[in-house]
């Protein structure tokens, strides 16, 4: 299952795995993640975990972008990349300055990630 709910030291959050997907897989896992985003309610953390070698469409990336500022910004969602490689961070910047795409660092570990998670 690429989405999944997890919890760790009393941090309950949505685990997302792009890692060795597809286009299609990639899109489904969005689409998981939207709707227990919304099932959850205001202010779920999400890990994002991704192949830093596995490059996103371009139509997965706006497909992205517009979840971020749908049910992401709606529901007060706090999210943060693992597995994000130099040209990935490029990417994210990218998405990040241009046309208020995804608000969320990325870091070399997965505990490294959650201690952000866990800063409210």
């Amino acid at each position: 299952m690429a989405c999944s709910w997890r919890e760790e030291n009393g941090l309950r959050y949505l685990y997302a795995d792009y890692r060795d997907q597809t286009h299609e897989q990639h899109m489904a896992t969005l689409a998981e993640s939207v709707t227990l985003i919304e099932a959850a309610g205001p202010g779920v953390r999400v890990l994002v975990h991704v192949d830093g070698r596995n490059r996103p469409t371009s139509e997965f990336l706006a497909a992205t972008k517009s979840a971020v500022r749908g049910t992401f910004v709606a529901h007060q969602v706090r999210t943060a990349f693992v597995g994000i490689d130099g040209f990935g961070r490029v990417v994210l910047r990218g998405l990040q300055l241009v046309g208020g795409g995804i608000g969320a660092p990325a870091f070399p570990t997965e505990e490294k990630a959650l201690a952000y998670l866990a800063r409210s």
